[in-house]
């Protein structure tokens, strides 16, 4: 007897009910949505820390901007 399976056909086309598609970054999980994508999350901290960095070094005078 052959049985076709539908619903795995669906999923690999569609994405799944538990998952929020970030426009730049594709999918992560829905239990994240409160606090956005971790890739854009990850990214803005890593410019805040660069920020961050980039003070502490002008008030140290060990910093200059070109």
């Amino acid at each position: 007897m052959i049985h076709f399976d539908f619903e795995d056909e669906n999923s690999k086309t569609q994405p799944s009910n538990d998952m929020i598609i970030c426009p730049t970054h594709g999918e992560y999980p829905a239990s994240l949505r409160n606090f956005g994508c971790p890739e854009c999350v990850r990214e803005e901290l890593d410019e805040d820390e660069h920020d961050a960095w980039r003070d502490r070094q002008a008030r140290r005078g060990g910093y200059r901007e070109k």
